[in-house]
Order: C-alpha cells, then structure tokens, then sequence
C-alpha cells in the first residue's frame, strides 16, 4: 500500500469499457486499487444509476467538504450515503413500514430516502459527515453493480457517491466519461486538493434517463415527503405504497 504513488489531477487508473469482465465488474487488482485509495481518504470516479459520481468513504465532514469543493456545490449541502445491500442500510436507519417498503420495492434503483438514522450512531454522523441537522440520512442502494461492489469492500464507514453536474449544461448529471473527467480534473485544479488522491476513473455503460428520486420518510409512518422527483414518479411510489402521502418540493442537492 505504501508503494502507491498517486497523480493528483489525472486518475491514476482508468477502466474503460474493455478493461472490466465479461459481465461487467471491475477485476480483482483494479478494485483493489480502488479500496486503496478509498482508504487512504482519496475519491474515485464511478458510474451511477443516473450519470457518474465521485465516491469516498464517509469518514468525518472533510470529505462532504473535498466533494463539495471537487465537484464547486455549496460546502454545506448534504450528501447521502451508498450501500450495497438492505442489510448494510439497517445498521445505519429505523426502518419503518414506509421506508421498509420504498427499499424494498424500488431499490436496487435510482432512489434517495431520507430516514432517521438509529440512535447509538453518533451526531457527528449527520451534523458533520453527512451534512443534515435533523438526525437523518439519505440512503441509496444503487442499481449501479460497480457502484454497489464497491461498497461492499467496506464495513467500518460507509461510502457516499455525489454525482457529477455540468454546469454548462443547466447543471445537468455527466452520462459521457470524459466529460465527466474533465469536470472533476477542473475541480482538482482547487488549491485545496492539490493533496487528495485520485485513485481511478471507471467507465459505465447505460444509465437512466433522469436524476435520481428523493423522498423524506417523517416520523409518521404513514406520512411521505418528495423532496426531488426524479426517475421514479412520485405518483408510482404511492401506488406501490398504497398510501396516501402529503408532499412538498424542496431543495436538495
């Protein structure tokens, strides 16, 4: 590990398309780079459900900071958290009737939910690292295999993936990986990241056509809040509910 040496505005490591299996994961040696790096504090560049995100390990708040500079978003917007599976989220969230059944139901998939998160897990959890002043998280298990792999490796912290926006392009989520590239190598030009690694740029396949949805679960376990509508209509989250929620469009980035 030690022996790693890193460029710091170049990935390291490119995958391309041809570079991964037959069924389309990364090799062995590649995603052992990639945890590596992930470990040591640096980000990789992933494909998402939706367009491409920059990925790291949510350790403490300096590296909502490094992705919210990285990728020029307010340093105190929120980012959610990836899982790789419903077992690892249930560490992390109290998992009622409603967001039980969103996780359920639409995950894997292009969805954010917003839950309370347990009780024993630290402030410092959402204030600092996450970026949320009310004790909630947003959480996603991907629909993304790579992106979903990835966080698997990991047990300790969990990892959280920021998507990629043009802001030439009415801050729209990068499908092209080089335009995704050249966004985050503008990013790296910051003086304040001179110093953090950019272990990999992995290529992706296909992606959805929108942005991802995100919902709020409140207290209320029959109550539902839409934050972002986004791939997943609201109207065919009710109906797989089959509740009736009230709602609200809000920011969230």
């Amino acid at each position: 590990m030690n022996n790693l040496q890193y460029s710091m505005i170049e990935p390291n490591l490119k995958i391309t398309r041809k570079d991964l299996t037959d069924s389309g994961a990364i090799f062995t040696s590649a995603m052992q780079h990639i945890k590596n790096c992930l470990s040591l504090g640096g980000f990789v560049l992933l494909p998402s459900d939706t367009g491409y995100s920059v990925a790291a390990l949510a350790k403490d708040k300096e590296v909502r900071r490094t992705i919210n500079t990285l990728l020029e978003r307010k340093l105190t917007d929120p980012i959610s958290l990836c899982f790789a599976n419903l077992a690892m989220v249930e560490e992390f969230i109290c998992l009622n009737s409603v967001s039980a059944s969103l996780l359920e139901t639409f995950t894997p998939g292009p969805i954010t939910v917003v839950c309370n998160v347990k009780e024993n897990l630290p402030k410092e959890l959402t204030s600092e690292v996450a970026g949320s002043d009310d004790r909630t998280i947003g959480v996603r298990i991907p629909d993304s295999f790579i992106e979903r792999n990835v966080a698997s490796w990991f047990t300790k912290y969990t990892m959280t993936t920021v998507a990629v926006r043009d802001p030439l392009d009415n801050n729209k989520i990068v499908k092209d990986f080089e335009q995704a590239i050249k966004i985050v190598k503008k990013g790296m030009e910051n003086e304040n990241l001179r110093n953090i690694m950019w272990g990999a740029a992995v290529e992706g396949k296909e992606f959805y056509a929108n942005q991802s949805t995100v919902v709020h679960v409140t207290g209320d376990a029959e109550k539902l809040k839409l934050v972002r509508e986004g791939d997943i209509s609201f109207e065919k989250i009710q109906s797989a509910l089959g509740i009736t929620p009230f709602w609200a469009i809000e920011e969230w980035t």
